[in-house]
């Protein structure tokens, strides 16, 4: 039996794959494998031969989370995993990322870890990580004063037991999907083994990756399209009835919460704080994208 199954999506991002499959080397034991989903075909010359690796092409493009649930499938009825762990393409794992995951999940049924900013190029002076589904400081402590670990965890860094999956299914066809920029697939799935499972969530510290920051992350024409459809994403999650408030109220209080992202807009343009408008700006188009979305799978 495979004790762990790391499933990563990957998107022609050659150089740093090359990087990631590297260091996850050094980490794996031998009965640890790796599931590569590729969009297209890879370099063979990134394969390290230090690394079990099983590399599965799609030929059509269903979205992020349609290709996580494939890799998890194949850990699953494959390799008989007991733990599967998700990366993406564009990150580096600390040097005890899948020891502290390991350690935790004897604790817990998911678990999740920061996914910190690492910046090659420097930022606009309006930047701020969480653009770039990064957590700075103040959210890792927030994740664990509030203990509602499932808002803190991102598809970039977390593991789920074999058992979840097994009970609850796997991932709905959010994430990005062809030219739509949707997110959510793991917040989703998160609220949806807290309900019908019981399922245990934690978030832990140090089980960090850096999640490479790309150029195309600091246009706020980017910034912007990904904040609509995160929107779009947070409706259709909220159709399912997966969270504390039912939607007819979480339609009312992000109406009240647009209104004040205008006024807070308008004051902060007046101020001449860059930032803080940006932020807010974003907050709007993504409440926006919550509010005019039809969006169904």
């Amino acid at each position: 039996m495979t004790n762990t199954c790391i499933v990563i999506v990957s998107y022609r991002r050659t150089p740093i794959l090359k990087t990631l499959l590297n260091v996850l080397a050094s980490q794996l034991t031998s009965s640890d494998v790796i599931v590569l989903i590729l969009k297209s075909t890879v370099d063979q010359s990134i394969m390290n031969k230090n690394v079990n690796l099983t590399k599965i092409l799609i030929r059509e493009d269903k979205g992020l989370g349609t290709a996580r649930s494939i890799g998890a499938k194949i850990c699953i009825k494959k390799f008989n995993a007991k733990l599967i762990i998700f990366i993406d393409d564009d990150a580096i794992p600390d040097k005890n990322w899948i020891k502290e995951l390991k350690v935790t999940t004897r604790y817990a049924n998911i678990v999740g870890g920061p996914c910190i900013a690492l910046t090659l190029h420097k930022p606009p002076n309006w930047w701020f990580e969480e653009i770039a589904s990064c957590h700075s400081k103040k959210s890792i402590i927030d994740a664990l004063r509030k203990k509602e670990f499932w808002r803190y965890i991102y598809g970039c860094n977390f593991a789920v037991r074999r058992e979840v999956f097994e009970k609850c299914g796997y991932f709905e066809p959010l994430g990005r999907f062809k030219d739509m920029p949707l997110s959510g697939e793991e917040t989703q799935f998160i609220l949806r083994a807290i309900r019908c499972c019981n399922a245990k969530v934690f978030f832990n510290p140090n089980a960090r990756v850096y999640h490479i920051v790309l150029p195309h992350k600091y246009y706020i024409r980017w910034i912007l399209r990904s904040a609509f459809y995160t929107g779009i994403s947070r409706r259709y999650i909220a159709m399912q009835r997966l969270m504390e408030y039912g939607l007819l109220l979480r339609i009312i209080l992000t109406l009240v919460r647009t209104i004040a992202w205008i006024f807070l807009i308008l004051i902060n343009i007046m101020l001449r704080r860059r930032k803080h408008i940006v932020k807010n700006l974003i907050y709007l188009v993504s409440d926006l994208g919550f509010l005019i979305s039809k969006f169904k799978i």
